[in-house]
């Protein structure tokens, strides 16, 4: 119990090191967050918390719970300086993801509602990835390689695993080191072309 303790606080203050730096980002305008990204992980965030509270998973959930407020307010922060350039995509992510939400609601089944929260998250993903690929300065690299490491420090501190528990921060950790990946490439390319 210590230990997942410990893995716990170390995931927070990852997450809070994470948020830190990306919020620094957004005030000195190097980062525009996408705002239907950052509406969708807020919700989704708050959500994936008390599923988890709910199926046990014990102080690993505090880690999804603070990123939620700090979601929350990165689409505050979105909502005045963020990416302004709104495609089709962004909002067909944004519709499918707020219809995923409306169904978890009804769901009772916790595997089925973590599936959906996994599958709304990566809805949210969509129109950062999209806006990332043609403007992949305008995202903070650091921010998510900490999440990528939060998201698997959360996998360590669970108390109990069941797909309920671990899914979440599994697919995550993987989603955000494949945001990693692609940032990193479409930076070298940018960057080769010029």
């Amino acid at each position: 119990m210590l230990a997942r303790t410990i893995i716990s606080v170390i995931a927070i203050l990852i997450a809070i090191a994470g948020n830190y730096i990306y919020f620094k980002d957004v005030f000195s305008s190097k980062t525009k967050p996408h705002i239907f990204t950052w509406l969708i992980w807020a919700a989704i965030d708050f959500i994936a918390c008390a599923a988890q509270f709910a199926s046990g998973a014990g102080i690993a959930a505090f880690v999804i719970g603070a990123n939620a407020l700090c979601a929350f307010v990165i689409f505050v922060l979105a909502y005045r300086q963020g990416e302004k350039d709104l495609k089709p995509l962004d909002f067909l992510s944004l519709l499918f993801a707020m219809l995923a939400l409306i169904f978890l609601v009804v769901v009772k089944e916790p595997l089925i509602s973590i599936l959906l929260v996994i599958a709304i998250s990566l809805l949210g993903f969509i129109p950062t990835v999209r806006k990332s690929f043609t403007k992949p300065h305008e995202e903070t690299l650091i921010y998510y390689v900490l999440m990528g490491l939060r998201a698997s420090l959360t996998l360590l501190a669970l108390e109990k695993y069941v797909p309920a528990t671990f899914l979440e921060p599994a697919s995550m950790a993987v989603a955000n080191f494949c945001f990693v990946v692609l940032l990193t490439i479409r930076r070298r390319q940018i960057i080769s072309t010029y």
